[in-house]
């Protein structure tokens, strides 16, 4: 007992293992998130601090001891009670060693009999003597494809769909975030096809048919919220002692503006003039969507000067137009970073 008190406190090196790209996995602890992620193992060594890691996706904040796997979990929780029985086997061995020391030699032990001319052999049948726990690697999910490089600390780190904060530092790239909203407009373009193609199966068209027209609307909302942020972020981090007007960065014209009077170079730099006449439309169209459930109106009509359309019609949004808005607001942000003073 006394040796097996002594464990207490003590540390157990388990190794990890890596998935083909030198990562480990990890896993926030709050419940409310539960996500996946890995982590370079040199960095988790190298970089990382003992007292506070940070989730990707929620940036829950928590020791670095507590973003094991439930998986992982499981796994050194049965290494570690392994590796206490074979100590306490191994001690327990000790002792009836010890006790049986002086009636024999070794653990079979001829006794005399006091009455009798013949032996009473003792054997003690120790199957656990001087074993060893050996502990295996515990182990990793596949690699996953969307691998990110902070750009604060250099930490690397990995993980499915988007990652919005680095696990080292907490820091949240908007350059990162951009790129990931754009994937997600993307995928949910992609999935329209499915979407349809699941519910002509299942003789629910009308539904596909809903959920794919939603895909595409919402994919058109998400351009315009995804290059907003970028810019507010931007401005943020370069121009700190200047608060940008309210909502600039969803008027196109006024954000031109303020980006000529900081830089000295603007959209019309970047796009056309007929592009930016069809990007100014296609934010229009996400207004009514967010605002009037896609009614046309006679002020976006005046804005928006698209002739396709009179007051009372519904717009359509269809997947070609999403794609545009990527281009432009993709060509945008590319001129944007290339234009931006050093911090």
């Amino acid at each position: 007992m006394d040796a097996l008190s002594n464990l207490d406190g003590q540390n157990l090196l388990m190794p990890m293992a890596l998935d083909a790209d030198g990562y480990f996995d990890r896993q926030c602890p709050s419940e409310d998130c539960r996500s996946h992620f890995k982590v370079l193992m040199s960095d988790w060594k190298g970089i990382f601090k003992d007292e506070a890691v940070f989730c990707p996706f929620c940036k829950h904040e928590a020791p670095s001891v507590e973003w094991n796997t439930e998986e992982q979990a499981k796994q050194i929780k049965s290494q570690a009670i392994g590796y206490i029985s074979t100590v306490a086997m191994n001690h327990a061995v000790d002792v009836i060693r010890a006790a049986f020391k002086g009636t024999g030699s070794g653990f079979s032990s001829p006794v005399p009999h006091p009455n009798r001319k013949t032996q009473i052999t003792v054997k003690v049948n120790a199957p656990g003597l001087a074993a060893k726990h050996i502990f295996v690697p515990i182990t990793a999910t596949e690699a996953f494809t969307l691998k990110v490089k902070c750009e604060e600390c250099s930490a690397h780190y990995a993980v499915i769909g988007s990652g919005f904060f680095c696990p080292n530092c907490g820091h949240n790239s908007a350059e990162q975030t951009f790129d990931d909203a754009l994937r997600k407009v993307g995928a949910k373009l992609d999935y329209t096809t499915l979407v349809r193609g699941a519910a002509k199966n299942a003789n629910q068209l009308d539904e596909g048919e809903l959920v794919a027209r939603s895909l595409v609307e919402t994919a058109l909302s998400d351009c315009v919220s995804a290059l907003q942020r970028l810019c507010e972020e931007s401005f943020k981090r370069h121009f700190p002692s200047e608060a940008a007007p309210f909502n600039v960065f969803q008027r196109i014209d006024e954000a031109s503006a303020l980006w000529h009077r900081k830089l000295g170079i603007g959209y019309d730099n970047w796009l056309s003039d007929a592009q930016l006449q069809e990007m100014k439309m296609l934010y229009q169209r996400r207004h009514l969507l967010a605002h009037s459930e896609g009614m046309v109106d006679d002020k976006y009509l005046q804005k928006s000067q698209d002739n396709s359309y009179k007051a009372g019609q519904r717009i359509v949004v269809k997947e070609k137009d999403v794609r545009a808005l990527i281009d432009y607001v993709s060509t945008i942000a590319n001129g944007l970073k290339g234009a931006m003073p050093s911090v």
